[in-house]
């Protein structure tokens, strides 16, 4: 299988600690409540073979990979804005790979509607070489 996850989450890491050092909490996978903010959770919600570039001894060459990125801010002021800031670095990141961004919304924070939320998702073509095409 063909496995990018990693380097999506590092590199998204690494553009966020530039700008907010320590004090962003990140994680490679969804929780329900972020022990500090802002935070910003990556996780690969899929990675399935895409067809037409499977050999004919069914190797797969290309997969198609989505990733869902979650954005809490608890700021009194300016909460929206600290999330879309964030949205807009991880967007650079990504873009820079070669995914494609098919969504960028803020959505309603259920257990706590202080909190500000936006949910990212993102679509890409990965080479066995680890390339997106």
């Amino acid at each position: 299988m063909i496995e990018i996850e990693n380097e999506v989450f590092t590199k998204c890491k690494n553009a966020l600690q530039n700008v907010y050092g320590d004090a962003i909490f990140l994680s490679g996978e969804i929780i329900n409540s972020p022990p500090e903010f802002p935070a910003v959770m990556i996780e690969e919600k899929d990675n399935y073979n895409y067809l037409d570039s499977i050999s004919s001894l069914h190797k797969e060459n290309h997969v198609i990979v989505f990733v869902e990125i979650q954005i809490y801010s608890n700021k009194k002021a300016g909460k929206k804005t600290e999330c879309k800031k964030i949205a807009s670095i991880i967007d650079m990141v990504m873009q820079n790979l070669g995914f494609n961004r098919t969504m960028n919304q803020p959505v309603t924070n259920i257990a706590n509607p202080a909190i500000a939320r936006r949910i990212m998702r993102f679509r890409g073509l990965v080479s066995k070489e680890k390339y997106l095409i």
